[in-house]
């Protein structure tokens, strides 16, 4: 089962400063672009068994608002509506305000 969790800041702000040496060894276990404090497990897709017995871990990381899951009903691919991340009160350059993603574990 996979279920979408959105993250509970805009950019992060509410995470403290790391190097980049503590974030390159942090995303090593974790995974890229994965939160830490307040941010831990959220702006992920976590994945368990259909019962809720396995430990949840992330499947991807760093999507900041995902809205909405759906597997491809002949590929199995999963993917992931995405509300984009605000900088300073404003859309990332270059990106829409809605962006569709293409899943595959670790991303």
């Amino acid at each position: 089962m996979f279920i979408a969790v959105g993250s509970s800041s805009n950019v992060g702000e509410t995470m403290a400063r790391k190097t980049p040496a503590e974030i390159t060894a942090w995303e090593a276990v974790y995974g890229l672009r994965a939160g830490w404090g307040p941010e831990s497990n959220r702006a992920n897709i976590l994945v368990t068994d259909p019962e809720g017995r396995e430990p949840l871990h992330a499947y991807a990381t760093g999507i900041r608002n995902p809205v909405g899951l759906a597997i491809h009903p002949t590929t199995s691919n999963l993917w992931v509506l995405d509300k984009v991340s605000l900088v300073n009160g404003s859309r990332s350059p270059g990106l829409k305000g809605e962006r569709n993603v293409n899943l595959s574990e670790g991303s």
